[in-house]
């Protein structure tokens, strides 16, 4: 009997703090697709606001597919309704959403955190909205800053250190999740900083590899040996772990091309999802990329 109820208290003690680890590197995971969201969300708001021509506007406003976003200089706000429109996830200030968000008027900043966090807590996104200043020498013109997206997990970095070790499918559906929202975001970007017609920007899609062309051409399917390091491949002996890429009506789709506002050649009407074992990367009609939840 008292052999069974140390046992039992080892397992009380070991198993709470895994948990408590797990449930913090979600937190930190979350928190980090959810920064990759703002970014590829904000790019996207200011390539409407360009064809607008209201990039340099204190003021304005761009309609996305999921409501209208009040934008400075080209960017979105430092609102919750700016957020809240532009990356169609809800917010709140009271723990009655995933995610709350504090608006610092004076400092034209929002802070987003977990709803098991205070504003406080080293487990936060800061987001200081664009600035802009004129020039005082010839040629006059307005010189935009661009927005300050910071992410700030450095406790929870050390309460995950440990876990990261175990290998379990969880945290390595996780790393393929994170090194293919990295893929998807870099060759977006690059689509909407070069905009000639003949430019490519494609990546190929299969159950275990995830790769781009041969640079500088469109053709011949994936390259693994891509000198761009746009290549993520899944160990063949692996079962647990596969890429499955579906569009909105849940076909399957083999590879994505961004054109020139960041928009994918897919069906992602409501959204497009590429299940990864346990995790998986959304990508909506307008092209923001994001971890699924």
């Amino acid at each position: 009997m008292n052999s069974s109820i140390v046992i039992l208290g080892i397992l009380a003690v070991v198993a709470a703090p895994r948990f408590l680890n797990l449930q913090g590197d979600a937190n930190a995971s979350t928190l980090e697709g959810l920064q990759g969201s703002i970014r590829s969300g904000m790019n996207i708001v200011n390539g409407k606001s360009i064809i607008a021509s209201e990039q340099k506007e204190a003021t304005a406003t761009v309609a996305v597919d999921t409501g209208d976003v009040a934008t400075v200089y080209g960017y979105p706000a430092a609102t919750q309704a700016a957020f809240e429109a532009f990356l169609d996830v809800k917010f709140a200030a009271d723990n009655t959403a995933d995610f709350n968000l504090v608006e610092i008027t004076a400092d034209n900043k929002v802070i987003i955190f977990p709803n098991s966090y205070v504003q406080a807590d080293d487990c936060r996104i800061e987001y200081t909205q664009a600035t802009a200043a004129v020039t005082t020498t010839a040629p006059i013109k307005t010189v935009v800053t661009a927005p300050v997206v910071t992410l700030i997990i450095l406790g929870i970095l050390s309460v995950t250190a440990v876990p990261k070790f175990l290998g379990s499918s969880t945290e390595d559906a996780y790393s393929y999740r994170d090194r293919t929202l990295n893929a998807l975001r870099t060759v977006q970007l690059r689509a909407m900083q070069n905009t000639a017609t003949t430019s490519c920007h494609k990546l190929y899609i299969t159950a275990r590899l995830i790769a781009g062309p041969t640079p500088d051409t469109c053709s011949g399917g994936a390259d693994i040996n891509n000198s761009e390091h746009l290549v993520i491949q899944i160990n063949s002996q692996r079962s647990d772990i596969t890429f499955n890429a579906l569009d909105s009506n849940g076909n399957v789709f083999t590879q994505v091309n961004f054109d020139p506002l960041g928009r994918v050649d897919q069906n992602c009407t409501t959204q497009c999802r590429i299940d990864i074992g346990l995790a998986a990367v959304c990508i909506s009609g307008e092209g923001l990329i994001y971890a699924c939840p």
